[in-house]
């Protein structure tokens, strides 16, 4: 395991890859007319930057963007199955290179969270500066790289370890998952046509990412039957079902990191104010040195956002086949969402006002204060083919 966390840390040295994040692209803004009362609100970019028309608009965070980045960032760095319900056997060892192809949507309507979400290669594949730079190409589909270790325990358990890299960044995810295959070594004679049965529990999550914590957890249970070709070739075909948990966190996010906060107000003091009708009294932070906000501006730091916990259900179906022969192990996969992305604390499907347990989301117009329920595409389905080839020994 610590070989692998070795080899697969090594790609979050480079910066700035194609699928780094940029997640302070993901903001709308008020680009009404200084001193409007009525909003308009701009979701192309450029907050907190922009003269015209509303003089660098604060920032606000687009947690619709914000969560369908999630979603399909979490399919892609799902741990595979790419093993029958049998183990491996007791006190064995499987190590293995995994790879994953995973489709996106890149080609969201309206939305284009993955062109602005995230970083592009420049200069040729993305457009404008700061808040307003999106990728002018995006990808079909995302690839991932694993390194798999599992090892057989007593009574039909096997646990294993992975570590995860997502291609062109410097995204990096480990993880464990334990299986227990449940009348493994227990199946009465004269019954061996029965298929093995098992169900697994795996948790994968984003290491060392400075603008996300993303953790997936994965519950499955899946049928497989091994079939004996040419005394030393087996192959075992399996099918199953998984239900997977999306849990996705934003730290404080700049949304103008072009601008510097401390280098415009670089020492504040407190000032006191008492109202004169209550006598309450308020606080406010006032500049003493610093190149100032620029004129017309909020100061930076109210540029700094926080997008609403990403908490998604998905349920998917998968089935794959395993080659085998003396020690090399072969798999391929396939898994595919069944349903819908859901809310894992109820229905948020609903417009207008948004219930407790539900995200907010963008404004339901140009001209509104309203915050619409997040939405994430209930017609896309997303899939990844995983491919494996390993030794047992």
């Amino acid at each position: 395991m610590a070989a692998s966390a070795a080899v697969l840390s090594s790609a979050s040295v480079a910066s700035a890859d194609a699928n780094d994040l940029a997640l302070n692209r993901l903001t709308f803004f008020d680009g009404a007319a200084p001193g409007s009362a009525q909003p308009e609100w701009q979701f192309r970019g450029g907050c907190g930057t922009r003269m015209d028309p509303a003089g660098y608009p604060r920032c606000n965070a687009d947690n619709t963007l914000f969560a369908n980045v999630v979603n399909e960032l979490a399919g892609a760095l799902t741990p595979a199955l790419l093993a029958p319900a049998s183990t491996v056997g007791y006190n064995r060892t499987y190590i293995a290179y995994e790879h994953s192809i995973t489709n996106i949507n890149n080609s969201a309507t309206g939305l284009g969270y993955w062109s602005r979400g995230t970083e592009g290669a420049a200069p040729a594949a993305v457009q404008n500066t700061g808040t307003e730079r999106f990728r002018t190409r995006v990808p079909d589909v995302l690839f991932v790289s694993r390194l798999h270790m599992r090892h057989g325990l007593p009574y039909g358990f096997e646990l294993g370890v992975q570590g995860s890299w997502l291609h062109d960044s410097s995204l990096v995810a480990m993880g464990a998952d334990i299986k227990w295959s449940i009348w493994e070594g227990f199946r009465p004679r004269g019954v061996g046509w029965i298929p093995d049965f098992a169900v697994r529990g795996s948790v994968n999550t984003l290491v060392g990412n400075q603008q996300l914590y993303l953790t997936i957890v994965g519950i499955d249970a899946l049928l497989s039957k091994n079939l004996a070709v040419a005394g030393a070739f087996n192959i075992t075909p399996y099918v199953g079902g998984q239900a997977l948990l999306v849990f996705g966190d934003s730290t404080v996010i700049d949304g103008t990191p072009r601008r510097s906060g401390y280098q415009e107000c670089t020492r504040r003091r407190t000032v006191f104010t008492t109202d004169p009708m209550t006598g309450q009294v308020s606080s406010s932070l006032v500049c003493d040195a610093g190149s100032g906000t620029p004129t017309g501006a909020d100061g930076d730091s109210f540029n700094d956002v926080v997008f609403n916990p990403v908490r998604l259900l998905r349920t998917r179906a998968f089935g794959g086949l395993r080659a085998k022969y003396g020690v090399f192990t072969f798999t391929a996969e396939f898994i595919m969402d069944v349903m819908a992305p859901s809310w894992i604390t109820g229905s948020c499907g609903g417009s207008g006002s948004v219930p407790s347990y539900c995200v907010a989301g963008r404004p339901t117009d140009a001209n509104s204060f309203t915050r619409d329920q997040v939405r994430i595409d209930p017609n896309f389905r997303q899939y990844s083919i995983n491919l494996g080839m390993g030794v047992t020994f």
